[in-house]
C-alpha cells in the first residue's frame, strides 16, 4: 500500500505546472491600471481566494505575482497574474494552464484594475 502511494506521488509530480511554465504561454489577459501594485495584488488574491483553491503571492522584480492552484473537474490547474510597476502605470499580465477554464478568473482581474 505504502509503495503504491509513493509511486502515485512520483507520477503526479511529473505533471506539475509552475508559474514559470505558465509564463512561457500566451497571456490570457493584459491589462493596465494606475492603482498601486500592492492594491492590485491584494484584490486579485482576494477575488481568487473565492475560487476554492490555494492562492499565493510572490515578490518579483518591480512587482508581485499572484498564483491560484485549484482542482477543476478532477484536473489540477494553475493561474498566475504578474503585476509590474512601469512608472506611470501598472501592468497586469495573466496566464493559465492549458485546458484551464479561465473566464471567471479573467473576469475577476477586471475588477482589480
Amino acid at each position: 500500500m505504502h509503495r503504491s502511494i509513493c509511486l502515485l506521488a512520483v507520477m503526479l509530480s511529473g505533471c506539475a505546472v509552475t508559474a514559470s511554465d505558465l509564463r512561457a504561454r500566451a497571456p490570457i489577459a493584459s491589462l493596465s491600471s494606475t492603482k498601486a501594485v500592492n492594491e492590485i495584488a491584494a484584490c486579485v488574491a482576494d477575488q481568487w481566494s473565492k475560487q476554492n483553491g490555494a492562492v499565493a503571492s510572490t515578490p518579483r522584480p518591480n512587482g508581485t505575482s499572484v498564483t491560484l492552484t485549484m482542482q477543476d473537474f478532477n484536473v489540477l490547474t494553475m493561474y498566475a497574474a504578474d503585476i509590474e510597476d512601469r512608472g506611470s502605470e501598472r501592468a497586469l499580465t495573466a496566464y493559465a494552464a492549458k485546458g484551464a477554464r479561465f473566464k471567471k478568473v479573467s473576469d475577476d482581474l477586471q475588477l482589480c484594475v
